[in-house]
Order: structure tokens, then sequence, then C-alpha cells
């Protein structure tokens, strides 16, 4: 026998377990009446349920009342702002319990704050510009749409960058400050004057700012003196540090032209006399002399040179080249007549100072012998020149010498001859005495000098013939000598070759 186990229907006495979850006859009931138990309830969003931290969505009930919410609210609609599952219950007069299925609410976690470093001052002029960096390496967007990690500003503004993760989410940095101060007026320059000239002149160059000017010399003043070459501009900067510089003025200088000095006669001098140095025209002399005209007479050795100035620097200014004076010693010519043997003198040479001399006999013939001997070959008066130099200077002396052989004191001698004339071999001299004499015959040289004695000695009255060999003598004037007591007879000889 089988027993069936003790069960529990759906109705209970007067309890109607399906009234609040079935209905056996849906078409025909009339929801409108407040009798009918059926409970139903749901749940609805109002937007998406997954978003970023900070966001929400709000969740509402189809119930106006009686709502028990998973959270624990008790309102027909909440506001979500953390993950979960989100569900409603509602119990109604009948005490019918109704549960919606619940709804996720995702809320994902923002990234990371970014932060903006700068790569140098964020206050600065115009035409500067700073770097602002972001600390995100990827999914940056500044304010001005770059989505580089680092822009480049040159403008002022608040400047700010965000972060965006793959959940879409995104994070802002805070703001950065970027001033950027406006540049000062650009200044011009002005000149006094002619930016062209010589050296030794100038121009005031002057900024068209009072303050703040810094020129390219250093200066800052507002004004400056320009006396050489270059670029001249002045920057002027203001309270902020910001600057702006002028156009450049160029200023040409050129070199004014020295004076000369031109020299009127020798510079090489010899004492007791000057030389005339001369500067070129100006305004003002100074020599080195101590001397302020334009011409100076010179007659000491030294280095002379002259400085000049003239109101236009381009007349010429400064100081010449040297001119270098040499004063040489005088010597001092002195001579007299040793002796006199008929035509024959001898003299004598004093000079000093001297290295060579010259004789003028007053005959028409000279020598350069430091102490001469010269025969003359007639009577007479002879004013006798010597010239001592030292090679630069000289000085000059006259020695006169009177020549007067009586006719007594030649009467031995009758005759004297000499040929042939000229001669370049054997010359045969003649000679023709009245009684015996001493008889000497001597050739000299055009400068008075001895080159050969051809006799002296004893001669007998009437004719004596001498052969003299001039072989050996080189071409030119030579004057042979005959002489007896104070006899003395000089004949011209041609010697060539």
């Amino acid at each position: 026998m089988h027993f069936l186990p003790t069960t529990r229907g759906a109705f209970d006495g007067s309890n109607d377990w399906t009234k609040c979850w079935a209905n056996f006859d849906p078409q025909n009931t009339n929801y409108d009446n407040a009798g009918i138990n059926y409970l139903a309830v749901t749940t609805s969003a109002s937007g998406a349920t997954t978003f970023c931290q900070g966001g929400s969505v709000t969740l509402t009930s189809t119930s106006p009342s009686n709502n028990v919410w998973s959270n624990g609210a008790t309102t027909s609609s909440i506001n979500v702002t953390a993950s979960g599952n989100y569900f409603v219950t509602v119990t109604n007069a009948a005490g019918c319990v109704a549960s919606t299925a619940p709804i996720a609410v995702t809320v994902n976690a923002l990234p990371t704050t970014p932060t903006i470093s700068a790569g140098s001052t964020t206050t600065f002029c115009q035409g500067g510009s700073v770097v602002l960096t972001s600390s995100a390496t990827t999914g940056n967007t500044w304010g001005g749409g770059e989505t580089t990690q680092a822009v480049t500003v040159s403008t002022s503004g608040n400047y700010s960058v965000t972060v965006q993760d793959g959940n879409g989410c995104s994070a802002t940095s805070t703001v950065t400050s970027v001033t950027v101060n406006p540049l000062p007026s650009t200044p011009t320059v002005s000149a006094s004057g002619a930016t062209t000239f010589c050296t030794g002149g100038s121009v005031v160059l002057t900024s068209s700012a009072t303050t703040g000017n810094t020129w390219t010399t250093g200066s800052t003043t507002d004004t400056i003196h320009v006396s050489s070459t270059g670029n001249y501009s002045v920057t002027v900067q203001d309270g902020n540090g910001c600057s702006a510089t002028s156009a450049a003025t160029a200023v040409n200088v050129s070199n004014a032209p020295l004076p000369t000095v031109s020299v009127t006669g020798n510079t090489t001098l010899c004492q007791g006399q000057s030389v005339v140095l001369t500067s070129t025209a100006a305004d003002s002399y100074s020599w080195s002399n101590g001397a302020t005209s334009q011409s100076i007479t010179v007659t000491t050795a030294g280095t002379y040179n002259v400085t000049t100035t003239n109101a236009n620097a381009c007349n010429g200014v400064g100081q010449s080249a040297n001119t270098v004076v040499v004063v040489n010693p005088t010597p001092t010519a002195t001579g007299a007549v040793t002796s006199t043997n008929g035509f024959t003198v001898v003299f004598n040479n004093t000079s000093s100072g001297a290295t060579s001399y010259s004789w003028n006999f007053g005959d028409l013939s000279s020598s350069s012998a430091t102490a001469p001997t010269h025969v003359y070959t007639a009577n007479g008066n002879y004013t006798v020149t010597l010239i001592a130099s030292n090679g630069t200077c000289s000085d000059t002396t006259t020695i006169p010498v009177s020549i007067t052989v009586g006719i007594d004191e030649i009467q031995n001698v009758a005759e004297v001859k000499m040929y042939p004339n000229p001669v370049n071999d054997i010359a045969t001299v003649n000679v023709t005495l009245a009684e015996n004499a001493q008889i000497a015959v001597n050739i000299f040289d055009i400068t008075g000098k001895l080159v050969n004695t051809v006799y002296n000695d004893q001669m007998n009255a009437g004719l004596n013939t001498l052969s003299i060999n001039v072989s050996e003598l080189p071409a030119g004037i030579y004057f042979t000598s005959v002489t007896s007591g104070k006899y003395n007879k000089t004949m011209k000889m041609v010697v060539v070759k």
C-alpha cells in the first residue's frame, strides 16, 4: 500500500497563495480595480550604467511607493555613483512582494591627474617661449587641441592638459599661467652731424629713449660720442626686463692724412750750414724742437717731426714722419810754403780734421798730395788754393807764392830743349851751358809728385844730351824740370802709349 505525503495546496482554508503571483483569468481582470492584489515592478536607468568616477546614473522604480532598494534607499529613484548591482523590492498592501532584476553599474577609476612642468620661466618677453611638458607620456590633450606630451607656448594664458585612459576616463591638471610681457617701443638713433668723417673728428649719437639705454659700446647714457668706425645701436630695457634694439647706425672714419715735411737743402750738413724744413699747411704746428711755425731752419743734428691740427681733420692731423739731420764736423785748411828753390816750391800742410786734399797752384795745375812740391815755369805771383776735406765737409785756404828768378842767376844755362813731344819711349833733353854748372833734371806728374830724377850732377860747358826713358810711365801729362842754382825751366811732356 502506498501513502501520499502530506501536501498543502494553493488554497488553504481562507488563504489563496496564488493571489500575489498568479492570475488565472488575466483577460478578464480589471487592473484598475483596487481590489486586485497582483503585483509587478521594474526599474530603468537614466543613462549609461558604465561611467567614470565622478559621474552618476539615476535608477527609477515603476512603483511609486513601498520601494526598498538594494542599497537601502526607499525612494522611487536613486542616484548611483559607485559600482554595484542595484535592484528594488516592493511590498503592496496585500502583502505581495516583488523584486526587480538587478542593474549592474560600473564606475571606472580616473587616470592619475597629470602635472605640468615648465622648461623655463613662465613669465617672459614677447618673442620668447616656454616648453610645457605633461607628466603623462600618452593620452594628452592640451587646451589648444595639441595631443603631444609637450607644447611650446609663446602667448599669455592659462594652460592645462587632460589625460584620457582606455575607458574614456580623464583627469585634468591644475592650470599653469603663462605671462608674455610686451616689448618696449623700438628706439631710434639720431646723429648730430655727418657719420662719415676723418680721424680726429666725432659725431654724437642720441637715443629716442631717455632711460633704460645700453649702447653697443656699453654706455648707458642717452647719448654717446663716436670717433671710430663701427655699427652703433642702442637697446632699451623696461621694468619687466623686456628690451628692444634700434637699427644700427654706421659710422665711417677715414684715416686723416698725416702732415709731411719738405726739405729745402740737404739734411747732411757741415758745421755752420743749415737746412729748412717745411710742414704741409695746417691750422697749428708743433715741431719736436718746440717751434710752432710752418717752417724751421735747422743747424744742429737731430730727428725732427711736426704735429699738426686742423678744424677739418680731413685736411691732415697727427705727427709727420721723422726727418733726420746730420751735421758733420768741418776740417780746418791751413798750409804754407816750406821752401823755394828757383821755380820749385815745397808746400807744408798743417790742416786738421781732413782726410783728403786738393791743391790748385794758380798756374792751371793741381795736386792731391798731402804736402806737394810744385815746379813753376815762369816768374809771377801765384795764389795757391788748398781745399781740405773729410769726405763730406771741406775748408779752403789760400797761400800766396811769388816766383822771381833773376836773369843773372840763369846766365850759365844758355839753352834747354826736349824732343820728341809727345813721346812714348825715349825723350831727349839738350842742355847747353855757358860754363860748367851743377844741373838737376827731374820729372813730376800732374799732381806735383816727383816720379823720376833723371840727372843731378856737374855738366860741362857746351851741349849736353840726356836720354829719358818714359816707357814705364803711365800715359799722361808730366813736367820735366831743369834747374841750376836759382835757374829753373819746366817743360810739359806728354807721354802716350
